[in-house]
């Protein structure tokens, strides 16, 4: 995982877009592109997997509390493609034909409700355990659902309450992050959010729980930091953690002895890496412009030709089709993330956003 000397509070998820191989005749076909870990605020959920234990597939449970509207061709709104497909899915093992995405906004009904919502970050919970950037954002989700109110200013809470009893239900995976915290309990924690988890289950166990003190190690730690600099050499510790270098991994194994390093590079386990919005845009070897070195080391993840050609913008010579505008024909074409889009068209300005995505072939992706 990436680590860049910014809060934690501002984040957002980048998710490869890679292709569905053709497994052989009764295999049972895997989305690859499925998002293992899902950043929210510095948290995490994980997304189950298609079951390949069986010829069943299990639908998603948890998806990412991200709003990020997308229109199905049963002409309702979703909250993210995630949300979109898993719904697909229980309808159709409920016997009916499912549904897909036609577009990557919210669909022509809801479209009143839209509103240019600008950058600003302060998070409000809504009632439906989702983070919003901001008020306006909420009110957006409240037009396209009115259910949906305000819980409370910031984001939401680590704990999720459990729907099926009054109790508590603790937090089980967080982002792999390297941005040590140092806690009451006099323990340093990789970053808040596994803190916060802990604490959870100390008090559901009966104990008190503890709460952050200190941004960093605690001081009985303190002789294990160092001056690392800014280098990004990745490599992926046994924990599953990628550091941005070797010197950020010795002090990973200095707090603790069973860390050591499994290989030179980001951890194989995904490409899925929370990277802040700083802009400070980099030129890939392949001519796209990434927001910042992380949402490159992302597409270098998943493709090992890309690298830094130079900082700042790439050369805008080169045509693209951002600003393309687009018809509303339905003439649905696949592409490589598993995505139906609703033309050729949109998936060609899809492009500018999803680096690496290509047409799959034409008609509407079989799921």
């Amino acid at each position: 995982m990436v680590q860049l000397a910014t809060p934690l509070t501002c984040l957002v998820m980048v998710t490869l877009a890679v292709a569905k191989p053709q497994l052989s005749s009764g295999s049972v076909s895997q989305r690859l592109d499925t998002l293992r870990d899902v950043i929210q605020a510095g948290r995490i959920a994980v997304i189950p997997l298609p079951s390949t234990s069986s010829g069943s597939t299990r639908c998603r449970e948890d998806c990412v509390k991200i709003y990020m509207p997308v229109c199905a061709s049963n002409g309702r709104t979703y909250h993210n493609k995630c949300i979109l497909e898993a719904e697909s899915c229980k309808d159709r093992r409920a016997g009916g034909t499912g549904f897909v995405q036609v577009a990557d906004v919210a669909c022509e009904g809801d479209k009143n409700c839209q509103k240019d919502c600008g950058e600003t970050y302060q998070p409000v919970c809504g009632t439906n355990g989702v983070t919003y950037d901001n008020k306006c954002e909420l009110s957006i989700a409240s037009c396209v659902d009115p259910t949906i109110g305000q819980r409370n200013e910031g984001v939401c809470a680590a704990s999720v309450p459990s729907t099926s009893s009054g109790s508590t239900r603790c937090r089980e995976e967080c982002a792999k992050i390297y941005m040590p915290v140092c806690a009451s309990n006099g323990r340093t924690y990789n970053n808040k959010c596994i803190l916060e988890a802990e604490s959870c289950k100390d008090r559901t166990a009966g104990g008190t729980g503890f709460v952050l003190v200190a941004d960093g190690a605690c001081e009985g730690d303190k002789n294990c930091q160092k001056d690392c600099g800014e280098t990004y050499q990745p490599v992926c510790g046994t924990n599953g953690v990628t550091y941005n270098n070797k010197c950020e991994l010795s002090i990973a194994s200095c707090v603790n002895s069973t860390i050591g390093q499994r290989s030179e590079g980001i951890c194989a386990k995904d490409c899925s890496i929370a990277c802040y919005k700083d802009r400070e845009p980099v030129c890939g070897t392949n001519n796209v412009t990434y927001q910042n070195d992380c949402f490159l080391a992302v597409a270098r993840c998943k493709d090992s030709s890309v690298g830094r050609l130079a900082s700042g913008v790439c050369n805008t010579s080169t045509s693209r089709v951002c600003d393309k505008l687009c018809d509303d024909t339905y003439a649905p074409v696949c592409g490589s993330d598993g995505a139906t889009y609703q033309n050729h068209c949109k998936l060609q300005a899809a492009t500018c956003y999803y680096t690496g995505l290509i047409k799959h072939y034409d008609g509407r992706c079989k799921v």
